[in-house]
């Protein structure tokens, strides 16, 4: 048996249900038949749905001189059943259950060279999977390896040229050749301008 944590709502008007005894074996029994037993011993009704009826699971359990409360909180967890008490009636729902997804990716190793604009090797270029934080640098000679999706898409990066997205659904190594961001430097070109005038005004 499993604990199962049901919605007991109490009635202020009556007894609360750890006040409530039952004693009785049962073999071989259905959720039914344990709560018809039930009924008979304490004089409470159980009101349920169709799904109730359907639940497939046999038990064989021995309560003496148990509490209400107790039988109802062990009633099996695998049922997913939930209790809500008014008066002297309890209704019971059959909660939906979550259909478990097993969800399965596929990995591949991605290799490849960036260079410039001139065939030279990056060094440190950033190569990421896009949409993630998987990430990698190139080394010394602009070489990287990273493992992605299947279909993934990189992003290379490197300061002062532009990033390029590239398709990894190609089976032989991957080389990416960046261009210079001309406007990285403009910037570069302003910022010194302005340096030199300022030097140039305290002077």
């Amino acid at each position: 048996m499993s604990l199962l944590n049901p919605v007991l709502a109490a009635d202020a008007r009556g007894q609360k249900l750890d006040h409530y005894k039952v004693d009785f074996t049962l073999n071989n029994a259905s959720v039914v038949e344990v709560l018809h037993q039930i009924e008979k011993q304490t004089g409470f009704k159980f009101v349920y749905d169709r799904k109730v009826n359907r639940l497939q699971n046999i038990y064989n359990v021995s309560y003496h001189d148990r509490s209400l409360r107790t039988v109802l909180e062990i009633m099996p967890k695998e049922e997913n059943l939930t209790f809500r008490r008014i008066n002297k009636t309890i209704s019971i729902n059959v909660k939906q259950k979550v259909p478990v997804r097993v969800v399965e990716v596929d990995y591949k190793t991605v290799t490849g060279l960036i260079t410039d604009e001139n065939g030279v090797p990056l060094a440190g270029a950033t190569v990421l999977e896009k949409g993630t934080l998987n990430g990698t640098t190139t080394d010394f000679d602009g070489n990287f390896s990273l493992e992605v999706e299947e279909g993934a898409i990189l992003e290379v990066s490197y300061i002062g040229y532009i990033t390029k997205e590239v398709a990894t659904n190609v089976n032989e190594d991957i080389t990416v050749q960046l261009s210079p961001d001309e406007t990285s430097g403009r910037l570069r070109n302003s910022e010194k301008n302005r340096h030199y005038r300022v030097y140039w005004f305290c002077k």
